[in-house]
C-alpha cells in the first residue's frame, strides 16, 4: 500500500517543474520574438515546389499555411516591415495555388495586404480570386477601391467597378458607384459603403479599427468640405473666424468623426487658417515635425 508520502510526492514535483517551464516558455518568446528577424522567424514559401510537395494533398496543406500565416500575421499587423509582408504575400499566393478554389484565402488576404499598406499584394490576391471565382463580384470591386483610393487610377477603377456591376449578384449600390466615377470622377461615396461594407464582414478588432479608421478619413474629407461651404456663407458679409471658439458661430451640425468616447478632438481653427479636425491636425503636425528632422539630419 502505498504511503501518503508517495501519493503527493509527484504533485510536488510536477507543481514547480510547471511553473518553471512557464516561466522559460515566456522567457524563451520574450527572447525570440525581441532578437530574430522576420528572415528567421517565417520561411519564403514555392507556390510550385510547395504544390509538388504536397503529393495529392493540397487542400490540407493549403489549411496548414493558412493557420500559421492568420497566427503570424496577428504578431506583426497592422504595422508590416517590408520584409513582414513579402512573406504574407508568399504565404497568400501559396496557400491560393493549393487550393484555388478556396474564397476565404482571397476575401481575407487581400484585406491583409492592404492593412500592411501592400496594395500590389492586395492587386495580386483580390486578381487572383477574380480569376478563381470570376461570378463573385467582391472582388473585381475591391479592385475598383485600391484603384480609386491608392492608385488614384480613375480610368482603371471605373474598368474594375463596371465588371462588378455588371454580376447578377452584385449589390443594387454597385451601379451607383458607377455613375459616381463617370459622371463625377468621385469614388468617395462608394468607397464609404466599401468600407462600411468591410466592417460588416470581418470581426478582428484591429482590421475593424483600421478600416473604421479610413471610413472616419473618407467622412471628415466630405464634412470639411460642408464646413467650408458654411463658412463662406458666414463671412460673405465681411465677417471672419479668427479663433476656434468662433466656430460656434457656424453652428456646424454634425460632430467630428474622430470625436468619440474614448478619445475627444473636435473641429478647430488651425493656423493655417483651415477648419479641420484636432485628430487630422496633429497628424499633419507630425508629419511636418518628421520632414524638419529629416532635413536637419541632412548632411549640409
Amino acid at each position: 500500500m502505498k504511503t501518503l508520502f508517495s501519493k503527493i510526492m509527484p504533485i510536488l514535483i510536477a507543481v514547480p517543474a510547471i511553473c518553471v517551464a512557464h516561466v522559460s516558455h515566456q522567457s524563451i518568446d520574450e527572447e525570440r520574438f525581441g532578437t530574430m528577424t522576420s528572415r528567421e522567424r517565417y520561411f519564403l514559401p514555392s507556390a510550385a515546389a510547395t504544390r509538388a510537395l504536397s503529393m495529392g494533398q493540397q487542400s490540407f496543406v493549403a489549411d496548414v499555411f493558412w493557420l500559421r500565416a492568420v497566427l503570424a500575421y496577428s504578431d506583426f499587423m497592422p504595422d508590416c516591415s517590408k520584409e513582414e509582408s513579402v512573406w504574407l504575400r508568399l504565404m497568400l499566393d501559396t496557400i491560393s495555388s493549393l487550393d484555388p478554389d478556396w474564397r476565404t484565402t482571397y476575401f481575407y488576404g487581400g484585406t491583409f495586404m492592404s492593412v500592411c499598406d501592400d496594395t500590389e499584394g492586395s492587386d495580386m490576391i483580390f486578381e487572383k480570386g477574380h480569376k478563381a471565382l470570376p461570378e463573385d463580384p467582391y472582388f473585381p470591386f475591391s479592385l475598383s477601391m485600391n484603384a480609386s483610393e491608392e492608385h488614384e487610377d480613375m480610368e482603371l477603377a471605373l474598368h474594375w467597378m463596371q465588371i462588378a456591376a455588371q454580376m447578377d449578384s452584385a449589390l443594387p449600390w454597385y451601379k451607383e458607384a458607377v455613375a459616381d466615377l463617370v459622371e463625377e470622377n468621385n469614388s468617395r461615396e462608394a468607397a464609404m459603403k466599401y468600407l462600411q461594407e468591410q466592417m460588416k464582414r470581418h470581426n478582428d478588432p484591429v482590421i475593424l479599427d483600421v478600416l473604421q479608421t479610413r471610413y472616419n478619413r473618407k467622412l471628415h474629407e466630405q464634412r470639411v468640405e460642408e464646413i467650408a461651404s458654411l463658412r463662406s456663407l458666414y463671412e460673405a458679409d465681411g465677417r471672419q473666424l479668427k479663433t476656434t471658439a468662433d466656430l460656434s458661430m457656424l453652428r456646424i451640425p454634425f460632430e467630428d468623426p474622430f470625436d468619440t468616447e474614448a478619445k475627444s478632438y473636435g473641429w478647430i481653427l488651425s493656423v493655417d487658417n483651415q477648419i479641420r479636425s484636432r485628430f487630422i491636425d496633429d497628424e499633419l503636425a507630425k508629419k511636418d515635425r518628421l520632414v524638419e528632422r529629416e532635413l536637419m539630419m541632412k548632411d549640409p
